[in-house]
């Protein structure tokens, strides 16, 4: 993906083993390491992507296929992905929103809140469109509520509670 070595970061293809400790340590710290490992960490559609400072991997995130589970409000859809709320002419067929799904998007603890996560998101979303993406969603915590907003992703309704997790919220953002 990208070789920044002169900044001081890479970002790579990393694999679902790779991830799973930070995984722990940032979201799951009471948990046990196999809660952790997610049903489509190994479908062949999806990725990982991991980046490193050095040899150190600092932030994570994996990405997957899979269609979005609320409505998205007409006022988005409209304006960021018309033809998907308009028919083509001559057929009566809509053009299909590929959706793809973030998840386990994690900072290690001592590099949080310095700008990672936002490096390799971003690196994300070029990556995913120029795979012909529509549409990044996920799950998010509470306490990353500001860090996506400030990155373009909105709300898709109310929040709810995962049981020994806490307190999410649906977010998407339409890729540009």
């Amino acid at each position: 993906m990208i070789k920044n070595s002169e900044l001081g970061f890479d970002i790579r293809f990393v694999q679902p083993e790779d991830i799973l400790r930070i995984r722990q340590r940032v979201l799951r710290p009471n948990g046990k390491l196999e809660e952790c490992q997610f049903p489509k960490d190994y479908d062949e559609r999806g990725f990982h992507l991991g980046l490193y400072t050095g040899k150190v991997l600092i932030s994570i995130a994996s990405f997957h296929p899979e269609e979005v589970p609320f409505k998205i409000p007409e006022k988005y859809l409209s304006t960021a992905f018309p033809r998907a709320s308009s028919q083509k002419e001559g057929n009566k067929t809509e053009e299909t929103l590929i959706a793809f799904r973030l998840r386990g998007m994690a900072t290690d603890n001592p590099y949080a809140g310095q700008g990672w996560g936002a490096k390799l998101l971003r690196e994300a979303e070029r990556y995913l469109l120029a795979k012909n993406c529509h549409l990044l969603w996920f799950n998010a915590r509470r306490v990353a509520y500001p860090f996506y907003s400030r990155l373009g992703y909105q709300f898709a309704g109310d929040a709810f509670d995962i049981p020994g997790i806490g307190e999410h919220k649906q977010m998407f953002k339409f890729l540009k």
